[in-house]
Order: C-alpha cells, then structure tokens, then sequence
C-alpha cells in the first residue's frame, strides 16, 4: 500500500479503525482494574473470615467434618485469589485437629 495514493477518505477510515482499537482497550482496561479491585476485596473478606473460623474452630479443639470442608473451600478460594500465605501456618493447625464424630 502506498500511502500518497490514499484519499482522505480512506486516511478517515483508518484513523476510525486505529481510534476504534484504542477505544476497546481503554474499555479493558478499565474492565480488569474494577476486576482486580474486585478480587482484593474478596481476597480480604476471605482473610477476615478464615481467621474468624480459626479462633472458633480452635477454641473448640476439635472439628465437624462440615467445618473441615468449609474451611478448606474457604482457604482454597482465598489462595486462589493470590492469599499471600500469611494463613498457611492456621491451615495446618485447622486441619491437625482431631474430627469430631457426630452420632
């Protein structure tokens, strides 16, 4: 393509096209920033609550098979969303505790 043999309207066109890109992404950009917020609060809620669960479930000394599963889907989805660790050490006291038989 040579470019002195462009009409205006076509240099529009394009001028259109690569405005119209820059757009989208904007668009992305924005759309993963609010995601990534999005994440961090739920990363954070996720912390405040497993280490609600951890002073409970160690007050107890012992846990439910229920509270064993929900812990650990708890934890799994907090690691999920980038936990730092900083709960890695509870995870390991949570799940030594001996399991409480329901009868």
């Amino acid at each position: 393509m040579n470019i002195e043999n462009l009409t205006i309207t076509e240099i529009l066109k394009m001028v259109g096209a690569v405005s119209a890109i820059f757009g989208l992404l904007e668009g992305y950009v924005k759309i993963r920033s609010k995601e990534n917020k999005i994440e961090s609060a739920m990363r954070a809620i996720l912390h405040d609550l497993l280490i609600s669960k951890y002073r409970e479930l160690i007050a107890r000394d012992k846990t439910l098979i229920i509270d064993r599963q929900n812990w650990a889907n708890l934890y799994q989805q907090y690691k999920a969303l980038g936990g730092n660790g900083a709960l890695e050490k509870l995870n390991e006291e949570v799940m030594k505790l001996p399991t409480e038989v329901v009868k």
